[in-house]
């Protein structure tokens, strides 16, 4: 007969609760204010509901960030929009709902002590109409929601339960979920009214913004005009009670009626005041301050407003009213009875000057020198004169065969856009080369030598371009922020060797390895006047054979840095000898005897013509 019974109850629910509450009867039109409880009204036809609901599941607490609020967890140490809401136990959602009833000695939670575990009519009433969604509640009064559970309901009988899965917009019943998400719903008594505060514009409820009281009872909000204002009035946008507005104590005070009550604070400003406006061009150019501080000040008052301008500005005019601009930064007032406008305008610093820095032991000299930005980097680009001069050159990391004899202008361009900046850079000595000497490419954390874009050189005089982000821009980022290296380069002549060319005969194959030991790679060997008969190859190999005689001939190179350097050489080139023939020993040997052999027989056979002999 229990089981019965039970089963009987239930289904004696579903047709009266349920059965009703899956109907998605229209949601309740809620006034929404920067309040952590809102009181709904239905639309539905039937008598005003009376329901005040908390905005933020428990275990968060609301926050009034524009546009309707955030919900965050109640942990100081984590305030982040996207943490959940507290997973509880049907048990622990009762204890939840005794807990804020019981809070602040008993006056409980947002100035109301009568929190419950909602029915599933109500909690099915936040539900929007099919025909609406999404979204499938109403996001401005719930904000950030966490749907990633059901939310409880009043209905929990043993094996059964009733809850609101806001994700899919659907009530379901059946067995209870070991865990889910609290919205508390407070329905005060029949004799029981709330009257509800909104700040209109230039103005805050201060403490609760929804007061409860019986009939003819009396409530009493506290407001904050922002400065320069005051309360002007409160005006009834629904229900039943009797409203004043008490602007001496801002304070509005309401006669609860036969109804619930929603009322709005209007402000104005304070007749008894006048407000100085102050206007900067451009925004970040400078500021304008006034003593005594404002923006506003008594009808009367006498004061002085000083224009300054930032880093990296210059200031140009002070305007007040419509009156002629003035060079001068300050401007006093005298028994001011009226607004007034104060305009300053401030000007990019574009320009720097400074003396080089030269080199020791080159031909440098420390001269004056000047840096301008000639056109590009939007209206508000200027220099950082903090980090922004003339320096000497690197002590190390040149490479071999460049020098900075006049130093180095090392500036940092700052609130500069995408388009391309042209540079001017004036030095005191004339100007043979440009090199940045800086990063590269992007990533790179060794600073080289490289030619600026669009480089222009006219005397004393050199041009390029900068953009923020590219190369260049030695932060290689694209964020207003343009940091150049830059010195006006010099390139030593490279030595090749050898000096001389080895001696070689004519029609020999010749075959010599130019080399350059200074020059960085990759290195270019050419040569306009190469005799006939010999070939150079940009590696710098000399290559073929050459007749006799004597060759004039220059070589040069040139490296990755634009460094060169050249050579002549004068080579000679010997004829080859004519050969002379030669004997052997043993024919040497054969010679003297048959020499001798004739020797010996001339000498035989010659007699003296006028020897006769003895008688």
């Amino acid at each position: 007969m229990k089981i019965e019974a039970i089963w009987l109850r239930m289904a004696l629910l579903w047709v009266l609760g349920i059965g009703s509450a899956m109907a998605n009867s229209p949601p309740y039109r809620i006034p929404v204010a920067s309040n952590p409880a809102v009181a709904l009204d239905t639309t539905t036809g039937l008598t005003s509901s009376g329901l005040i609901w908390m905005r933020c599941a428990v275990g968060m607490d609301f926050h009034n960030t524009p546009p309707n609020g955030a919900c965050v967890t109640n942990d100081p140490a984590a305030e982040a929009y996207t943490n959940p809401a507290q997973a509880l136990s049907y048990a622990q959602a009762q204890t939840a709902a005794d807990n804020a009833n019981s809070a602040n000695n008993g006056a409980g939670t947002h100035g109301i002590n009568t929190w419950k575990l909602p029915t599933m009519q109500e909690l099915n009433s936040l539900l929007m109409p099919e025909n609406s969604r999404p979204p499938n509640y109403e996001n401005t009064v719930f904000p950030n929601l966490d749907t990633s559970q059901p939310y409880w309901t009043n209905f929990h009988f043993g094996f059964m339960a009733a809850t609101v899965d806001f994700a899919s917009g659907r009530m379901t019943t059946g067995a209870p979920p070991a865990t889910g998400y609290l919205l508390l719903v407070s329905a005060p008594d029949a004799n029981l009214h709330t009257v509800t505060l909104t700040a209109g514009e230039h103005g805050v409820v201060i403490g609760s913004s929804i007061l409860a009281e019986s009939k003819t009872g009396t409530v009493t909000f506290e407001v904050q005009p922002d400065a320069g204002y005051v309360l002007s009035a409160v005006q009834k946008t629904s229900g039943d009670c009797l409203e004043t507005a008490l602007p001496m104590l801002n304070q509005i005070t309401a006669i609860v009626g036969e109804q619930n009550c929603a009322l709005t604070a209007e402000f104005q400003r304070d007749p008894s005041k006048v407000m100085i406006t102050t206007e900067v061009q451009p925004a970040m150019g400078g500021n304008i301050t006034c003593s005594p501080a404002g923006p506003f000040f008594p009808k009367g008052s006498s004061v002085i407003c000083k224009a300054t301008a930032n880093a990296g500005f210059t200031f140009k005019t002070l305007q007040l009213n419509n009156s002629a601009p003035t060079t001068d930064n300050e401007l006093p007032m005298t028994n001011l009875l009226y607004d007034r406008v104060l305009k300053a305008t401030f000007a990019p610093i574009t320009s720097i000057s400074g003396t080089t820095v030269p080199t020791p032991g080159t031909s440098g000299v420390a001269g004056p020198a000047m840096a301008e930005i000639v056109e590009g980097g939007g209206s508000a680009c200027h220099f950082d004169e903090s980090v922004s001069q003339f320096v000497a050159a690197p002590t190390s990391g040149l490479p071999a065969g460049t020098a900075m004899p006049q130093g180095m202008l090392q500036f940092t361009l700052r609130d500069c856009d995408a388009t391309r900046v042209t540079m001017r850079v004036t030095w005191p000595q004339p100007l043979t080369d440009a090199r940045k000497f800086g990063l590269a490419e992007q990533g790179a954390t060794v600073p080289s030598l490289f030619a600026p874009t669009d480089l222009h050189i006219n005397g004393h005089v050199m041009t390029y371009t900068l953009q923020d982000g590219q190369l260049g821009d030695d932060d290689w980022a694209t964020n207003g922020v343009i940091v150049d290296p830059i010195g006006a380069t010099v390139f030593t002549a490279l030595a090749i060797t050898p000096a001389t060319l080895p001696a070689t005969m004519a029609d020999h194959p010749i075959s010599v390895q130019l080399a350059s030991p200074d020059a960085a790679a990759p290195a270019v060997f050419s040569s306009a006047n190469l005799p006939a008969g010999l070939l150079l190859s940009p590696t710098g190999q000399l290559t073929g054979t050459l007749s006799a005689g004597t060759y004039p001939f220059t070589i040069s190179v040139a490296d990755a840095n634009g460094s060169s350097g050249s050579i002549t050489y004068h080579w000679v080139v010997s004829a080859v000898p004519v050969p002379v023939p030669t004997l052997s020993a043993w024919s040497l040997v054969v010679l003297f005897m048959l020499l001798a052999m004739v020797t010996h027989r001339a000498q035989k056979t010659r007699r003296p013509q006028h020897q006769r002999p003895h008688q």
